[in-house]
């Protein structure tokens, strides 16, 4: 084999991905986990507080479990009020120059932006001394700030007040807070004391009330599922006004026939709008009550009816998106409002938000598509209920959530006012309508006036909260947009699959609520009083809870028998059967949810070290087996297939071993649990050899993520060190033949020469090396330092004297959870006698070991909460036979760092591995140069 003379991952190639900047983060960090290394906090036992109950008297008590199922209890006797839930005392009095500073965070960047301007104003009159700083992240149906701000609150910095859907959503920010439910203001005892719940509309309160508790304070009502149809381009084609969904379709075509683009449904938000347009027909064939089911995750997508009703409803919405306006990808919901206006295109479906816009913009009135209106020939733009949902009211409700800390005082005063009679009556001149049942028209449109008394005459059975405006999850919504946008630019052919994401999401949304039930947050509604008269099914009137526990928690996992990957997946696969075995010997994981011990099984599928085929077999264990965990099988490359299929269907993904930088960005739904990422295998190496006065140093490297990443912060850490790379070269991770590189690397005279590979790729180089007889002073490896016993076979003395990176079990660490590594081994030579164990087996173990604490301090199979239950209570308290476990807020492993050490073998066999690096950790010193010449 020839010199390569190019690379596939250069420096400047990954320069550009992740820049300088990270780099010196890590830098910076990296002297804290130095630190931590040295006192490790210890804890070996992590709970949450117990389930709180409810008990509220009226004629008949109910009695509200926090914990699911959620349990109603209904008698005769009058009792008395108790309470422990989450309730707002009077804020402290603070001097801070802030007290009296609102800062805001809003997607209200178009019309909100406008009667915003009105309302600051009048707020700032009304409260004198009192000031708001406005923080606009735009994005329709805040597609952007609500990701935005979930990201701030699971950090523990949460916006002082943000803008926030008061429907399901609000829920999320719950999940992801550190202190739940606790993290937020309860606006229910002051909506109480400013008489909000004898004067308002009762299912807007409901539809914002989570089992009592409204974690944020409505401040106006929009009606969703609405259709917005340019009137005069009917009335040039002599077409009816649709009223029903057989009209509207007669109506699509008929225009199609005349060259006219009947829709406009904008692409540039994301899906937002497509998935208005979905909902809708969904609400019109399906009827509030399966609309409700949807927004719980209990929609029956196995029924026939059901599948024959969302078969329906993508046929249609196929059908209207085939007329979209050309150059719909990339346009957004002001522009497709304004090109109705214009004539661009006929109908556009979503809230009445755009009768706001309209105004304020487009300068042009919206009627509502009833008479004397529609007879007028001045009329431009109307607005009707989506045909086939007229006796339906789609709820959008926007409020203001108020965290829990220093601004919180001023964050009362400004929600509190907001959504008074007099804040209503000036913001909702502007925007949206009002709650109040005694409101006058004020408005500026008559659509809003028509609207609001939509609201008032609504029954109560008939609310729906709209999915795309707050009646998801957020990480429901984020995929379920992003699918509505797949669906319209592949078409019918993606229907099998998009079904399928339909009936994924469903379930996600159900484990999100059962999640929120965990914490009291269970149902949309007050005791006694739920939204829409409607409650979920884990609300169970009865005096029995009843249990609903899994016969077993699923562990969804591949290995490799086969390939390249062989040995290391193996020994991963071992590692983590063990640990299943161990857990169930105990009973299994403890769920506070069921309240009992669940033992645990594992599915696993051979993946012959393919990538291709892992891909559709991590997909198979998803979809078709509906596990509860999905782990990883072994490194990087086998990883990879599996990094954005999780992300973006939100499965929490275990990462054993992949540690490719690249994995972590960005990315809320994975945990590396039994190697550092990339960046932290690396920076003892260099203050080691800059300890040996080396200063040349060649480096080649397998072209993957994980080695190329290896590389690159090496470099960094080198210059910090004044260490030269003088030769720099990746080659394919499939090479077994190093001739011709070592031949190369002889001719850079370095002083130390590092080959980062896969074991494979070390193996096939140390021999070689040796065959070769040429010597380098020093010369370091990764896997030794993993796969020992593997290596004193495949290398034996020709890996004498050189260095590797050391983990357990050459390493050994003080352990706070789970068995030390002497019970273990003794645990593993029971299990699998005559079969010796490496670094990879404790790594399987270990990841199971993570799983299974996650889900005890959880208290559920909810992916998001097990993520949060890693972040927040497990992360740097936990000690394991494989070190300290550390992670960011990406699941980045960085709370162990492997040791340079060096490696013996004796004429014997007998093989030694002696630490060096950092002292305190030491068991010898080094022999530079490496005085055995091969």
């Amino acid at each position: 084999m020839g010199k390569r003379k190019s690379r596939s991952l250069s420096r400047g190639e990954l320069g550009a991905i992740i820049g300088l900047v990270i780099a010196i983060i890590i830098l910076s960090s990296f002297l804290g986990i130095a630190a931590m290394r040295k006192a490790p906090s210890a804890t070996s036992t992590i709970t949450k507080s117990v389930p709180i109950t409810v008990t509220t008297t009226k004629t008949s008590t109910t009695t509200i479990t926090k914990s699911v199922p959620i349990t109603v209890t209904t008698t005769k006797t009058s009792t008395t009020t108790t309470s422990t839930t989450s309730s707002t005392t009077t804020p402290t009095t603070t001097t801070s120059i802030s007290a009296k500073k609102v800062t805001f965070y809003t997607w209200w960047a178009t019309e909100g932006k406008v009667a915003l301007s009105h309302l600051v104003p009048a707020f700032k009159a009304a409260n004198p001394g009192y000031t708001v700083s406005l923080e606009i992240v735009p994005g329709a149906g805040g597609t952007n700030a609500k990701f935005t701000i979930l990201g701030m609150i699971a950090a523990g910095k949460p916006p002082a007040t943000f803008q926030a859907h008061f429907g399901p959503e609000m829920v999320s920010y719950a999940l992801a807070a550190p202190k739940g439910v606790n993290s937020f203001v309860n606006f229910t005892p002051i909506a109480k004391k400013t008489g909000l719940f004898s004067s308002a509309v009762k299912q807007v309160l409901l539809a914002g009330s989570f089992n009592g508790t409204m974690l944020s304070m409505p401040v106006n009502v929009h009606r969703g599922s609405l259709l917005y149809i340019n009137l005069k381009i009917l009335k040039k084609y002599n077409l009816p006004i649709p009223r029903n969904l057989s009209t509207l379709t007669y109506d699509t075509i008929q225009l199609e026939k005349h060259g006219i683009h009947a829709w406009m449904i904008p692409g540039a938000d994301g899906g937002w709008d497509q998935l208005n347009v979905w909902e809708d027909i969904f609400l019109a064939l399906a009827g509030p009550k399966l609309y409700n089911e949807f927004m719980y995750g209990v929609l029956n997508t196995s029924s026939p009816q059901v599948q024959s009703l969302i078969n329906e409803t993508d046929t249609l919405f196929l059908k209207y998106a085939s007329t979209d306006y050309p150059g719909w990808q990339s346009m957004t919901w002001t522009q497709g409002i304004t090109g109705v206006i214009k004539g661009n295109a006929v109908f556009e479906a979503n809230g009445n938000w755009l009768a706001n816009y309209a105004y304020d913009f487009d300068k042009v009135t919206p009627y509502p598509a009833t008479k004397p209106y529609i007879d007028w020939s001045n009329v431009t733009l109307i607005e009707e209920p989506f045909p086939g949902t007229q006796s339906y009211y789609a709820l959008v409700i926007d409020s203001v959530a108020v965290p829990k800390g220093p601004y919180e005082q001023a964050g009362l005063k400004f929600a509190t006012w907001f959504s008074s009679f007099a804040g209503q009556k000036v913001w909702t001149k502007w925007k949206a309508v009002t709650f109040y049942k005694n409101a006058t028209d004020w408005y500026n449109t008559p659509a809003q006036w028509y609207d609001y008394k939509a609201l008032l005459n609504t029954p109560a059975s008939d609310f729906v909260y709209q999915l795309s405006d707050g009646g998801l999850y957020d990480n429901v919504f984020g995929t379920f947009i992003s699918q509505m946008l797949a669906l319209q630019e592949t078409g019918s052919s993606y229907v099998p699959t998009f079904n399928n994401w339909v009936k994924t999401l469903v379930g996600e949304e159900e484990k999100d609520w059962l999640s929120a039930a965990k914490i009291g947050l269970g149902y949309l509604g007050m005791p006694g009083e739920p939204f829409a008269n409607f409650y979920p099914p884990w609300v169970h009137v009865t005096t029995k809870p009843v249990s609903a526990a899994p016969k077993y928690i699923t562990i969804g996992t591949l290995y490799s028998s086969t390939g390249s990957f062989a040995d290391t997946s193996m020994s991963e696969y071992d590692g983590l059967k063990l640990w299943a075995s161990w857990i169930n010997s105990q009973g299994g994981i403890y769920v506070k949810q069921y309240g009992k011990k669940i033992p645990v099984k594992i599915i696993a599928y051979d993946d012959h070290s393919s990538p291709t085929t892992a891909e559709s077999l991590y997909q198979e264990l998803v979809k078709v087996d509906h596990v509860d965990v999905l782990i990883a099988d072994f490194g990087s490359v086998l990883t990879a297939p599996a990094v954005s299929f999780a992300n973006a269907s939100h499965v929490l993904l275990i990462d054993v071993t992949g540690s490719s930088y690249r994995f972590f960005h960005n990315n809320n739904y994975i945990v590396l649990t039994s190697l550092p990422v990339s960046p932290y295998f690396i920076p003892y190496v260099a203050p080691f050899l800059h300890s040996l006065n080396i200063t040349k140093v060649a480096v080649i490297y397998a072209a993957n993520d994980f080695n190329a990443y290896q590389d690159y912060f090496l470099g960094k850490f080198f210059k910090q060190y004044g260490i030269t790379t003088v030769l720099n070269e990746s080659y394919p991770t499939s090479t077994t033949d190093f001739s011709s590189y070592i031949a190369t690397i002889k001719s850079s005279h370095p002083q130390a020469v590092l080959e980062l590979g896969y074991p494979d790729n070390d193996i096939a180089f140390l021999n070689q090396l040796a065959s070769s007889k040429t010597y380098f002073p020093l010369v370091l490896t990764n896997f030794p330092g993993q796969m020992l016993t593997t290596f004193a076979k495949s290398v034996g003395v020709n890996m004498n004297g050189t260095f590797t990176l050391a983990y357990p079990p050459l390493v050994s660490y003080k352990v706070n959870y789970g068995p030390t590594l002497s019970e273990f081994e003794k645990i593993w030579n029971t299990t699998y006698p005559g079969t010796p164990y490496n670094f990879l087996s404790i790594a399987g173990f270990n990841a199971g070991l993570i799983v299974g604490l996650a889900i005890q301090d959880a208290g559920t199979l909810n992916q998001t909460t097990i993520k949060q239950a890693i972040l927040n209570d497990i992360s740097g308290k936990v000690v394991t036979l494989d070190g300290p476990f550390k992670v960011t807020q990406y699941g980045m492993q960085i709370g162990e760092i492997p040791l340079p050490a060096q490696v013996w073998v004796y004429p014997n066999g007998t093989t030694t591995v002696v630490l060096l690096w950092p002292s305190n950790m030491a068991t010898g010193k080094p022999i530079y140069p490496n005085p055995y010449h091969p």
